[in-house]
């Protein structure tokens, strides 16, 4: 597995245990959600080991079952990156305002916008085959951009009927 594969699969380990504890197993199930094939157990548990032993995780164990959670250290990891993103968007607002793209005024709206796209983002990833069905839609899209926009309307107009027959208010995005 290459690095940048290994990083990658450490940040989703993190971000999965963020919203709380689980087995490894459990780990192996939510990301083979989040990236639409299972990552194997051989790949998993030598970093949720490498996690532990650089002190991201605690482990305890119940039965036979290890359960892993973020450390303080692991929260904190969590935090940093997160500001770090923080940091490059505002850079790139900043840019955006000195071209005269983008006004003063107008920086905060624009950082708000960013931040809830890419927490919109990592809840997406949590959909089945949401990968596939972005690959799906850009080759379409690249073979007839008319029929593909028609067809995402469709789809859109089905999604907020799902949404609404569940009682649930769609948002604008």
């Amino acid at each position: 597995m290459s690095d940048a594969l290994k990083g990658m699969l450490k940040l989703l380990i993190l971000r999965e245990l963020e919203s709380g504890e689980a087995t490894g197993y459990e780990l192996i199930e939510r990301i083979g959600k989040i990236v639409s094939k299972k990552p194997s157990p051989g790949s998993v548990y030598p970093l949720l080991n490498e996690l532990h032993d650089r002190g991201f995780l605690e482990v305890s164990v119940r039965g036979n079952r290890k359960i892993y959670s973020l450390s303080t250290k692991g929260k904190r990891a969590l935090e940093e990156l997160k500001e770090r993103e923080r940091m490059l968007i505002l850079d790139k607002i900043r840019f955006l305002m000195e071209a005269g793209i983008l006004s003063g005024e107008s920086v905060d709206e624009a950082v708000t916008f960013v931040m809830e796209r890419r927490e919109k983002r990592w809840e997406l990833l949590r959909i089945k085959n949401w990968f596939r069905l972005q690959e799906a839609i850009l080759k379409a899209y690249r073979k007839n951009p008319e029929k593909t926009e028609r067809a995402v309307e469709d789809a859109i107009r089905m999604f907020e009927a799902v949404g609404d027959s569940e009682g649930g208010k769609h948002e604008e995005a």
